[in-house]
């Protein structure tokens, strides 16, 4: 298969743009690889990829073609869209999904930086089917990963790779898949239980969002290395410390902008994001608007109290 010729066809919207136009805009610093000889096809090969930075509004759609995707984002955030979703592939995030669903790429705001790679290779539709069972199509990569490192070195590949570097390329994305597959195997484990203080953390985000944490506070407090407690909550809860954190003030922001008269400013110090500008970035990043939008756009007849739930946990510092 000559990939180059097959991704540019699976191009969609690639009518509004020449070939030229996709390769300065989205394929900087983008690599097409031979194709593998025939005697390793067995091996977990690239056919193309590198490192992306958006940083002006793009949008791509594709048509399905025979290709895994792996994506991950350095800085910033974008939006991938399958069959009506959208997910978010925000900052230590890695994406992995099946190219034969057609697919698109989004980016609006701030630099969107990531490694984008295409994979093949008869090892893939294990992986993607064990993958899939817990995280869909994004992964958070917990602190203290070598995944960051695995796709900085995949991103070094020479453009003419040796038997060598194809062996090693091979071994590099193994390690990738493994660790995000055994993470999904011990999340969807029913008889490993969350440990208490992984639970009293995630009670203390949902209680007391609006104090300030630092891991340092949390590995003073039990005792274990924030490094540990940053991958045991990121495997137990999809999502990392300060990702939770964040998603979990927002939540409470939308409740008060709903329910409140209190200005931007005043709601973001509520919910423990003093920084103006840093709480309606981070406002639409999770709900892709404004929260001065979000409020006018939600009619006078929902805007009913809700009582959050309290339950005990972890004592506020």
């Amino acid at each position: 298969m000559d990939f180059k010729n097959t991704f540019f066809n699976s191009i969609k919207n690639k009518s509004k743009l020449s070939d030229r136009a996709v390769a300065d805009d989205f394929l900087k610093d983008f690599y097409f690889f031979p194709e593998a000889a025939p005697s390793v096809n067995v091996l977990l090969t690239i056919p193309a990829g590198g490192k992306i930075n958006f940083t002006t509004p793009v949008h791509y759609i594709f048509n399905p073609f025979p290709a895994h995707l792996l994506i991950y984002t350095i800085s910033g955030s974008g939006a991938f869209s399958v069959n009506e979703t959208v997910y978010t592939a925000d900052t230590s995030h890695c994406l992995f999904f099946d190219c034969t669903k057609p697919f698109s790429f989004e980016h609006k705001g701030h630099n969107w930086k990531f490694y984008l790679f295409f994979i093949s290779g008869n090892a893939l539709s294990s992986y993607y089917e064990l993958f899939q069972e817990v995280y869909d199509v994004l992964y958070p990569v917990p602190a203290g990963s070598s995944i960051p490192m695995l796709f900085s070195e995949l991103a070094a590949m020479p453009s003419e790779p040796s038997l060598k570097d194809i062996l090693l390329c091979n071994k590099k994305l193994h390690d990738i898949f493994t660790e995000m597959i055994l993470s999904a195997l011990e999340q969807s484990d029913p008889e490993k239980p969350v440990a208490d203080y992984l639970v009293n953390m995630k009670e203390a985000f949902d209680n007391h969002y609006e104090q300030e944490y630092s891991l340092a506070y949390f590995e003073e407090f039990t005792g274990i290395s924030r490094y540990r407690l940053c991958r045991e909550f990121s495997a137990a809860f999809s999502s990392s410390p300060l990702q939770y954190l964040n998603q979990r003030r927002i939540e409470a922001a939308k409740e008060l902008l709903l329910n409140s008269d209190m200005p931007v400013h005043e709601v973001g110090s509520a919910v423990g994001i003093d920084n103006t500008n840093h709480f309606i970035h981070l406002f639409k990043k999770f709900t892709g608007t404004t929260p001065f939008v979000f409020k006018q756009a939600v009619p006078a007849s929902i805007r009913e109290l809700r009582s959050p739930y309290k339950p005990g946990g972890l004592p506020p510092q």
